[in-house]
């Protein structure tokens, strides 16, 4: 059997937010109360990076040492968990994308085919993401923002890690990586992989996704090429 991964970003992908606007509220009080640093920056300059590199670009900044910074990223992480957690429990903070939550529920009933994740979010944020959105059951595979430095290399850990926790060899031709943006894109034709770009996230205008040419650019992950790809 010629088996096929398929590796979903999350924010925009497969999920959108709902709730009040605090994220650099979160980092900056995480910040604050791991590496007690006064970090005052503008999130929007690190869009498209992962959690890992962000908090050591600002961090690096304060004279803290590379193995000071990883000794308590976990406990930096911690605290962005216990912050969604917080606010999850006065409002609602993301919602699942109907024709992506679709699209799912369709490949998972394939024998042929893995799902997995591949986000900026660290792990633990990334799966808090999924359980609150009620996506979690879906995937027992992900590359996640802590593991690596920058989306690319991320990607590039997909070979041995899916043989490790998969038992599976995948080659490029093989794995689909699917996105609202265009790193999703860049660090799926790094490896690669088929790319399908999809128009659902806030990250700037079609014509920047089409730019990146991924092998399909579609408005609804439910589109008629995506199912044929899929044989759904």
């Amino acid at each position: 059997m010629n088996s096929r991964l398929v590796l979903f970003d999350i924010d925009g992908t497969l999920i959108y937010h709902v709730g009040p606007q605090r994220w650099e509220e979160q980092y900056i009080r995480a910040f604050t109360s791991v590496y007690h640093i006064p970090a005052d920056f503008d999130i929007a300059q690190y869009d498209g990076t992962i959690d890992r590199h962000l908090a050591w670009d600002i961090a690096k900044k304060f004279d803290i040492s590379r193995q000071q910074f990883l000794d308590r990223f976990p406990l930096y992480i911690n605290d962005m968990h216990d912050q969604l957690t917080e606010w999850a429990k006065a409002h609602r903070l993301f919602k699942p994308i109907d024709d992506a939550v679709a699209l799912v529920s369709r490949l998972s009933g394939k024998n042929d085919v893995f799902l997995g994740i591949i986000t900026g979010n660290a792990k633990r944020i990334a799966q808090w993401k999924l359980e609150h959105t009620g996506l979690s059951g879906y995937f027992h595979f992900g590359l996640y923002g802590d593991e690596a430095e920058s989306r690319i290399e991320l990607a590039r850990l997909v070979f041995a890690k899916a043989q490790e926790e998969l038992h599976q060899t995948f080659t490029s031709n093989q794995i689909t990586v699917i996105g609202d943006t265009v790193h999703d894109i860049r660090c799926g034709k790094d490896i690669g992989a088929y790319t399908i770009g999809v128009t659902t996230g806030m990250h700037g205008p079609k014509k920047l996704l089409k730019a990146e040419h991924p092998s399909l650019l579609v408005d609804s992950l439910m589109d008629k090429r995506v199912l044929a790809l899929f044989s759904l």
